[in-house]
């Protein structure tokens, strides 16, 4: 929007310095025939700073061809604070000097741009162009003739983006139910299923037997039947390690069925040649030439052909005869039981009571559920600080951001990056940055985002208004349509937006961007209802600068 006011030069001079001579008598016929433009009329800050450009017409017959004018652009608050823009010069046809002249027959018209960093105690503000001039070649000082208003106020859309909305908490993998086990293994000697005595006093057959012992009487826990599965080393035939596979399983299914009680049940079964084993063990082995090994069996396809190749390589290599095809010769061990978790009364009871006395997964479980932001950021906090874990960190730090903190918020992130790599963490980072209003590193933090609402935001907060539509969404898309001067897509966009204040002060700086006095107060008053800061946010917004004297407004 562009504003046009035609300001008297001679009515608008404060004190004029140069009197008497016959320059300055010419120059004062010019102050019928100056035009002043400003665009945008309400100034609009972008990236932090407000730029604005500025058209200056003079009529023919009227510019003095000895003058020579400085056209200092200036914000001047309602406070009375000044903040000067970079001057722009120009000259009649006789000064010998290099700035833009303008013709005395015909007149002309100077445009030129400026930007001011944006400084908040000068959203309710007027944009005056100061006109100072000199005449001839001995007058060395610019005399003030002129205080041109050109516009009025700044407004910030960019206040209005809610930069913490996005903010993403990172999931936990709370189960309900959790299975644990715990397993042992019996060896067996070559071609024999006999379980030794002493395989059944092994630490791990021990563990196994008090795992059983714990659980098969817990009101919490099912206890599973314990796997017995028989395996074979594969350098003998199919046939004779198939029956050595089946009755090690049996067997083993025997004797430890005696030791952990007549209520648990065993159930064996057989896998034969442990082909996978064999490969494992030898690829973890220090076997000089173990790759070779490897290599030559993976050429065969048949049982047959490896089991020769294993009698013919064990032969060679001892160390396979020694140290690997031993430990295939066993049957595995595994109790599995079914752990019921805490049901979400307990675990709430718990985060209230005792938060650190919850597991990981229980705590970022049960966060979200708390109801007072000072009970999800403590419950995250005890988390964080007794896992260690980046998820608890981050999601401290959403907490945090959403309850103000946002200098207690960046911190938790950083450390949240510093344990893990998730992107949404990165992400979390560049919006607190931006809430913050440090936007270069919301930048470094954004720049790589795979996240098309996150490029927007930052694109936003750089005051790239128009790729910003293209990322953002809800609420936030509207404030950026609005900020692109689409009024009527910010009203569609909102119409779908959940009622809330902010929503509410949106559709004020819609109505009176309408030319809607009477709707702008009315959503106003709805705003502050629902959000009493908003008062002062009003009163202080160049948008409403049409209603300062309004008495509705002023009642608000």
């Amino acid at each position: 929007m562009k504003t046009l006011i035609r300001v008297s030069m001679l009515a608008a001079v404060a004190a004029l310095v140069m009197t008497g001579c016959n320059c300055t008598k010419k120059m004062q016929k010019m102050s019928s025939a100056v035009t002043a433009i400003a665009s945008p009329a309400m100034l609009a800050v972008k990236g932090g700073q407000v730029p604005v450009d500025i058209t200056v017409n003079f009529l023919p017959k009227t510019f003095e061809k000895s003058t020579t004018l400085k056209l200092t652009p200036v914000l001047v608050a309602d406070n009375g604070a000044e903040l000067a823009g970079e001057p722009k010069y120009v000259q009649g046809e006789k000064v010998k000097d290099n700035y833009d002249v303008i013709g005395n027959a015909d007149g002309g018209q100077i445009k030129f741009s400026t930007s001011f960093p944006y400084d908040a105690k000068f959203s309710i503000c007027t944009l005056e162009l100061r006109v100072e001039g000199k005449c001839g070649k001995k007058v060395t000082e610019f005399a003030p003739l002129a205080k041109l208003p050109i516009a009025k106020g700044i407004t910030d859309m960019a206040a209005n983006v809610d930069y913490l909305s996005p903010l993403k908490l990172l999931s936990d993998k709370f189960q309900r139910v959790n299975t644990i086990s715990k397993s042992a293994e019996i060896m067996f000697d070559i071609n024999k299923s006999n379980v030794k005595k002493e395989q059944l006093t092994k630490e791990d057959v021990k563990a196994l037997q008090d795992f059983v012992a714990q659980n098969k009487g817990s009101e919490t826990v099912t206890l599973g039947a314990v796997q017995a599965k028989g395996y074979a080393s594969p350098e003998g035939p199919v046939t004779l390690n198939d029956k050595l596979a089946n009755s090690r399983s049996t067997e083993a299914q025997k004797a430890v069925a005696k030791t952990i009680g007549k209520n648990a049940k065993v159930d064996p079964s057989a896998y034969g040649e442990d082909w996978e084993g064999f490969q494992k063990l030898v690829q973890n082995s220090d076997i000089q030439d173990k790759e070779l090994i490897l290599k030559v069996l993976s050429m065969y396809s048949s049982s047959e052909q490896r089991d020769r190749e294993i009698k013919n390589m064990s032969a060679a290599f001892k160390q396979l005869a020694t140290d690997v095809l031993p430990k295939l010769r066993r049957t595995v061990l595994t109790a599995t039981a079914d752990e019921k978790g805490k049901s979400d009364e307990d675990l709430l009871a718990a985060a209230k009571g005792n938060p650190s006395s919850l597991g990981i997964e229980e705590a970022l479980y049960i966060a979200p559920q708390i109801k007072e932001a000072a009970g999800r950021i403590a419950l995250y906090k005890a988390a964080a600080d007794k896992s260690g874990d980046s998820r608890a960190y981050n999601n401290l730090g959403v907490e945090l951001a959403r309850d103000g903190k946002l200098k207690e918020a960046a911190e938790a992130l950083k450390t949240a990056a510093s344990k893990g790599s998730d992107p949404v963490i990165t992400d979390n980072i560049g919006y607190v940055a931006l809430a913050s209003g440090d936007v270069k590193s919301a930048a470094d933090a954004l720049s790589k985002s795979a996240s098309p609402e996150a490029k927007a935001a930052a694109a936003f907060a750089n005051g790239d208004y128009v790729s910003s539509t293209k990322g953002l969404t809800g609420y936030n898309l509207a404030v950026a349509q609005l900020a692109n001067g689409d009024v009527n897509g910010a009203k569609s966009t909102l119409a779908s937006v959940p009622a809330s204040a902010e929503k509410d002060y949106l559709v004020a700086v819609i109505a009176i961007r309408t030319g809607d006095s009477k709707g702008a107060i009315a959503n106003l008053k709805s705003a502050i209802a629902k959000d009493p800061a908003k008062r002062d946010k009003a009163k202080n917004d160049a948008e409403f600068n049409s209603l300062f004297d309004n008495a509705d407004f002023k009642a608000l």
